[in-house]
């Protein structure tokens, strides 16, 4: 994602932001806020007009809550962007993690608990393989490397 979307939630005015390191400080140094809705800093300016107060008076750690929106608004987009491949990851991993565990017989060689003899794992505890439905986890192997 190279860019982000805002639009002020007082005036309306959209902006399209470059997502790149050190952007969210850039913006807030610019005068941007956000309290979970953004505000352009020329909104931000007359605050005061309209509030009785200076934005920065009227909110406690006002850094806080602009860092707090951009993370979530960057999440948000991202997620939207790449929703496919999320959902496609997210199955990827259940599968995984079912491959791993006795529904399917595999082999626990490609399980990062393969050598933990701490593992409550079926290796070292016979039985259903209920643990490793919840701690299984690929440890990156294939077939060919084993």
């Amino acid at each position: 994602m190279n860019n982000i979307e805002c639009q002020c939630s007082n005036c309306g005015k959209r902006i399209l932001i470059s997502n790149h390191h050190g952007a969210s400080e850039a913006m807030y140094e610019g005068g941007y806020r956000a309290t979970g809705a953004f505000y352009c800093a020329e909104c931000v300016r007359t605050w005061k007009d309209r509030n009785g107060k200076e934005f920065d008076e009227q909110y406690k750690n006002p850094r806080k809550m602009f860092e707090d929106w951009w993370n979530d608004t960057v999440d948000r987009q991202c997620k939207e962007e790449n929703g496919d491949i999320v959902e496609e990851l997210e199955r990827a991993k259940s599968v995984i993690k079912d491959l791993m565990t006795d529904r399917y017989g595999s082999k626990c060689e490609f399980c990062i608990q393969d050598n933990n003899p701490d593992a409550r794992c079926r290796k070292y505890f016979p039985g259903s393989g209920e643990w490793c439905c919840d701690n299984a986890a690929w440890n990156g192997k294939v077939f060919e490397e084993l």
